[in-house]
């Protein structure tokens, strides 16, 4: 009887054990896509402190989630929040595309600084267009960021509320600081990757901080003292834009012109060809011209002599 019983409290430590182990594989899953994505997609790192997900209903939380600043604006955080609510099906965790119902977040916090006339999350939101380039501040993790980045996702019903442009700002000229405390518009998408076979982590990720990062864009214009450093930088996107178009034409019109140029030295140089055969030609036939006279006169004997009076 006794084995028995010591047998059963075996099996459920062994159990016990596969479970927790269980749970910790899939809570690192999570954190890597997030993780990874997010430093794909900002070009600076991303960071998120834990990973709290049930493998048994699904229902998830993420603390401690921080992007940090862009090069040229210290330590610190340009985004963070404190807590995402989140619900994932924990058995498509290991198949090809990961099956995210519900992604809440209450209560992200965009921490503005200023230097050498631009805006941090500008700077930011202009890496995520893809208009510049980021280097991450700390060394990418030890498994290529590619991996867990490309990781299809479907996400049902996505909120990004009660997120906040917050912190005191110097700007050029002024004595005092300019406060900044901004609540912004809700960010809501629906069945983002739903209408195909997903779409990557870092693309949805992507998708969510080009929409909060606008809405700041939008709300820091409506203030006196930012709307100058915001309009520099909107200037500044456009005409990189037009820059880069006018670049690619020009680039084009040489490419032309090169192509119109050998096209002419190519005919040229076929013109001279049938030219210099058909000067062949003709100095060919006035030769045999010169040989037919040559012959007709030898034929008829040339100029016949006078007759010699008797």
């Amino acid at each position: 009887m006794k084995w028995i019983l010591r047998l059963a409290v075996v099996l459920v430590i062994l159990a016990v054990a596969v479970l927790g182990a269980g749970y910790f594989f899939l809570n690192q899953i999570v954190q890597r896509v997030v993780v990874d994505a997010g430093t794909e997609a900002t070009g600076t790192r991303t960071t998120l402190a834990g990973v709290g997900l049930s493998p048994f209903s699904g229902e998830a939380s993420l603390t401690g989630f921080g992007v940090a600043n862009p090069e040229g604006f210290g330590g610190g955080d340009v985004m963070s929040f404190t807590n995402a609510d989140v619900q994932v099906d924990p058995a498509s965790l290991l198949t090809d595309v990961i099956q995210v119902p519900r992604f809440h977040v209450d209560g992200t916090t965009i921490h503005i600084a200023y230097a050498d006339g631009r805006a941090n999350f500008l700077e930011l939101y202009k890496h995520v267009l893809g208009d510049a380039t980021g280097v991450p501040e700390e060394p990418a993790p030890d498994e290529p960021a590619d991996g867990a980045a490309a990781t299809k996702v479907v996400i049902g019903d996505l909120r990004v509320t009660n997120t906040r442009l917050l912190g005191s700002v110097q700007l050029p000229g002024s004595e005092t600081p300019l406060e900044v405390d901004l609540v912004l518009p809700p960010v809501e998408m629906e069945n983002i990757g739903s209408d195909g076979s997903g779409v990557t982590a870092k693309e949805a990720m992507r998708l969510v901080m080009e929409a909060v990062l606008a809405n700041a864009r939008d709300e820091a214009i409506k203030l006196p003292d930012l709307e100058g450093v915001a309009r520099a930088y909107l200037d500044g996107v456009l005409e990189e834009k037009l820059g880069a178009d006018l670049k690619g034409l020009e680039a084009q019109a040489k490419g032309k012109k090169a192509e119109l140029e050998a096209a002419v030295e190519d005919n040229r140089a076929k013109l001279d060809a049938v030219v210099d055969e058909n000067k062949a030609r003709l100095e060919e036939g006035k030769q045999q011209l010169e040989g037919l006279k040559e012959g007709f006169g030898g034929l008829f004997g040339g100029k016949k002599d006078e007759p010699t009076a008797e």
